[in-house]
């Protein structure tokens, strides 16, 4: 019993260091290594952001490949609640994009796909999925327990725009670490309760494309970004991180007891 338990302790720190090096390597390549080189390319700013969301992806990918070994779930049923609500979000998107303009709209819809892609995989593909991965393994998963992972991994994913500091003023980047962070909960539930992450990247397109499409549009347009008041936004960033929350909160009614991406992780650990 006493062996069991000892393997159980080396496998559990065995995988929280492989995902802490996976956290640090990933974010020293992205931030000390891509992001200089490409702010030094001659590539416009939108062409930059594209080419840095795409090599993002194929990093997380080979640092996932190479360290966490974390699947990352895809699959999906498509039921009448996704069809409505597919149909209802293109409606959305006809909406924004015609609120700006049609020359921005290629270039926009790739960078924030992308940026969806990247963000998603990194942080509740393969960093909230072994926070999970953690907690089966050591103890038995209930309501508050998977809460306590999905705040962690929001904390990691609002944290992750300090960076954004180096462009920005201080109070624009402490509204946004409190709107992502109510996003990351947001995303992190809906992850949980599909089972799939094409549900968690197909929102957060939703999510960030009509704010940067509008403001790209803007920005080009004028010559100049936009100046908000630091007081309206914070306002504003607590009222939406408040939605989100109160969003996710209703999508985490049943995680104690049906939820897929715990009950297929659980399968997964047991046939080990």
């Amino acid at each position: 019993m006493k062996k069991l338990a000892l393997m159980k302790t080396s496998n559990l720190k065995k995988l929280a260091s492989l995902l802490i090096a996976f956290i640090l390597i990933e974010k020293i390549i992205e931030n000390v290594m891509l992001a200089p080189l490409l702010t030094k390319s001659p590539l416009s700013e939108i062409t930059s952001n594209i080419v840095y969301e795409g090599i993002k992806i194929a990093l997380v990918l080979g640092l996932n490949y190479f360290l966490t070994r974390q699947m990352i779930h895809l699959k999906f049923k498509i039921t009448i609640k996704q069809v409505v609500f597919f149909m209802l979000s293109l409606g959305y998107l006809a909406l924004v994009i015609k609120s700006g303009s049609p020359k921005y709209f290629l270039e926009t819809f790739v960078w924030v796909a992308l940026a969806a892609v990247s963000e998603e995989l990194l942080f509740r593909g393969v960093i909230l999925g072994n926070l999970i991965d953690l907690m089966i393994q050591w103890t038995t998963p209930n309501r508050l327990k998977i809460w306590g992972t999905v705040i962690l991994a929001s904390l990691v994913f609002s944290l992750e725009h300090l960076t954004n500091l180096m462009n920005q003023t201080l109070p624009v980047t402490i509204c946004q670490l409190i709107q992502t962070f109510g996003m990351g909960v947001l995303l992190a539930a809906v992850y949980i309760r599909t089972g799939s992450l094409v549900d968690a990247i197909y929102l957060h397109f939703l999510i960030d494309f009509p704010a940067l499409y509008i403001s790209q549009f803007t920005t080009l347009r004028s010559g100049t970004a936009s100046q908000t008041s630091p007081q309206v936004s914070l306002t504003g960033s607590i009222v939406i991180a408040v939605i989100y929350l109160l969003i996710a909160i209703a999508l985490t009614k049943s995680f104690g007891q049906q939820n897929r991406l715990v009950s297929l992780k659980r399968q997964i650990l047991n046939h080990k």
